[in-house]
């Protein structure tokens, strides 16, 4: 019986021991937020970015959230599988950066890294000096000097006398003048500071206005000139062995338009004489009768391309022949008037304030610039007079305000009348009637719009070995250019064509070129200069001008066949040069390949090719 028992204890156990314990429970696995980048680059100009996301072992009822550390990103929307989010536009000219924190319940947060690129900086960069900086010391009655400087974006290139001539490609040139703290002579440079442009005043931290504009030369026979309506121009100075400066421009101009320029390098100062000695001003009011005026063109406005500048100087007394006096007074205006036009023009009519803006209908604030004796004297500058007393003493008054109006009367005859006030206070008036002509001024008569050419067909024009070539080079053709010259390329098949009336064939073309003081045949393809912008490596086309009904002279580019009797082109026989191209191969030893393709005003075709010697002259 106890054996039995024992059995069945050991049996239950044998039960208990085989029992299968409670399997235990997994672990919970923890979500992972997965992105496809870790980084990503925003446009300067802002745009909508997209994150695409998953994540793993999602939990119930957890969402993700996103958290950023920037105020120029904006909208962030999360959905199941994606985040999006606006990214404002970046105004700064440097990169930013931001960073989005993704999370979510359960799991590691995770970061991304934002960038976006700068906004493209439109300061214009400068790199050349086109003007000495011109020092003024002295400037009376303003305890500063004068600072006049330019800069130039493009490339230029020197011209005989000098001067940094601009190329024609898109360029564009800063001025400024501005009165700063007097130089020390021993050892010049320019003061730094903020200069700003302040109404008319000439006195230390201002822009001069006159003298703070762009000129932009785009190809175009007269570059765009654009005086600032608002402007600041911010100077630094680096020391070193040679300063270099920092110059930053901001000009605001008439129609709203801003440009910002930058300059960095050294800056080549040149120092004017010193303003030492004392001016005699004018103490008493004057009321002139003017017997006579003396006017001139004084070239093209340098600020308004439809102007033409007149200085007239109007004076109740006899002038000698270098302009010294005999008592009385003279008058100097500087006109800024309407384009000259006509054979014989006088001063266009109309009311010319003074101002210190340089417009249509205005003549300039005066200055008196006193040199001292051995220096040049004393010059008067803008609108100005000058007096002279019984004793032959000069006093001299700068003028500040009033107006000059110009009346003409039909019978070839021009009132001129003065109503001026100096800056010391003295009343200037007057008036002359009488005739009025203008010095250093070119009549272009008008062009014939009518088709002259004689040709009745497409010819080509064949050389031989009597042909001869010649260019003649004329530096200074054109008087109101300073950066291009004229050659006049001809060829002919006569030994000399001046002095023959053989008919024959021929061709002339009047080509622009580059003034660079190069006196050669510039090789390369001339294109027809069609709308008188004389730009380099063109021709001008061939134009017939009507001076009267008994006068007319032919212009620019020609196909011929011959010259009449008197050593005239031959206008029976004849073809203006008006579209095409005319291609100039240099081969060395005053060798040249000529080929031309030219049409003429009736649309025929001439066609002409020969290689020979061309003969270079300069006038």
């Amino acid at each position: 019986m106890k054996n039995y028992l024992l059995i069945l204890a050991l049996f239950a156990t044998m039960l208990v021991g085989c029992d299968k314990p409670n399997d235990p429970q997994p672990e919970a696995k923890k979500p992972v937020i997965m992105l496809e980048m870790s980084s990503v680059q925003a446009k300067a100009e802002g745009e909508m970015i997209t994150l695409n996301y998953t994540i793993e072992n999602l939990q119930q009822g957890v969402e993700l959230t996103v958290s950023e550390d920037a105020e120029w990103i904006d909208n962030v929307a999360v959905t199941e599988s994606a985040i999006t989010f606006d990214v404002a536009q970046n105004e700064l000219y440097e990169a930013r950066e931001a960073q989005l924190t993704l999370l979510y319940e359960g799991a590691e947060s995770v970061s991304v890294a934002l960038s976006q690129l700068a906004a493209e900086d439109p300061t214009i960069i400068l790199t050349k000096q086109t003007l000495n900086c011109t020092l003024r010391p002295g400037y009376e009655g303003l305890g500063a000097d004068r600072y006049f400087l330019g800069f130039s974006s493009g490339a230029t290139f020197e011209a005989p006398d000098g001067t940094l001539i601009p190329t024609y490609e898109d360029d564009i040139i800063f001025y400024c003048a501005f009165y700063g703290e007097p130089a020390d002579l021993n050892y010049v440079v320019i003061p730094e500071g903020t200069y700003s442009l302040n109404g008319e005043d000439k006195v230390l931290g201002n822009l001069d206005p006159y003298y703070t504009y762009t000129v932009r030369n785009n190809g175009v026979s007269e570059p765009l000139n654009s005086p600032a309506t608002d402007a600041t121009v911010t100077v630094k100075r680096v020391d070193g062995e040679v300063p270099n400066y920092v110059i930053t421009f901001d000009y605001t101009f008439e129609n709203g338009e801003q440009l910002k320029a930058r300059y960095e390098g050294d800056i080549f100062i040149q120092v004017s004489t010193p303003l030492t000695a004392p001016t005699p001003w004018m103490e008493e009011d004057y009321d002139a009768e003017f017997v006579g005026v003396y006017a001139k063109r004084d070239g093209g406005s340098q600020l308004i391309t439809t102007a033409d500048i007149i200085v007239a100087q109007l004076y109740d007394c006899q002038l000698d022949e270098n302009g010294a006096q005999s008592g009385g007074i003279v008058v100097r205006l500087e006109l800024t008037a309407p384009k000259l036009e006509g054979m014989n023009p006088m001063i266009p009519d109309g009311v010319y304030n003074v101002s210190m803006n340089s417009e249509l209908f205005s003549t300039p604030v005066g200055d008196v610039i006193n040199l001292g004796e051995g220096f040049g004297g004393i010059t008067m500058m803008g609108t100005a007079a000058r007096v002279m007393d019984e004793n032959g003493k000069y006093y001299y008054g700068a003028v500040l305000s009033g107006a000059v109006t110009v009346e003409s009367n039909g019978l070839e005859e021009q009132t001129i009348s003065v109503d001026l006030m100096t800056g010391m206070g003295q009343h200037i008036t007057g008036s002359y009637t009488g005739p009025v002509t203008i010095d250093n001024y070119y009549y272009q008569p008008p062009i014939s719009d009518d088709p002259y050419s004689t040709l009745e067909g497409d010819m080509e024009i064949v050389a031989d070995d009597n042909w001869s070539f010649k260019a003649d080079y004329y530096q200074e053709y054109y008087h109101n250019r300073t950066d291009v010259s004229m050659i006049r390329f001809r060829g002919y098949n006569v030994a000399n064509p001046d002095l023959s009336w053989e008919p024959f064939f021929g061709f002339r073309f009047d080509l622009i070129v580059p003034n660079d003081g190069n006196i050669t045949l510039p090789a390369g393809t001339y294109r027809p200069d069609t709308n008188a912008e004389r730009k380099p490596m063109t021709f001008e086309v061939g134009s017939r001008r009507i001076v009267n009904d008994e006068g007319t002279y032919y212009e620019g580019s020609y196909c011929y066949l011959g010259y009449d009797w008197l050593g005239f082109i031959d206008s029976t026989n004849m073809a203006p040069a008006i579209d095409g191209s005319l291609v100039i191969t240099a081969y060395g030893d005053d060798e040249y390949g000529i080929q031309y393709y030219v049409t003429d005003d009736r649309g025929n075709i001439v066609t002409f090719s020969h290689r020979g010697k061309v003969k270079i002259v300069k006038y």
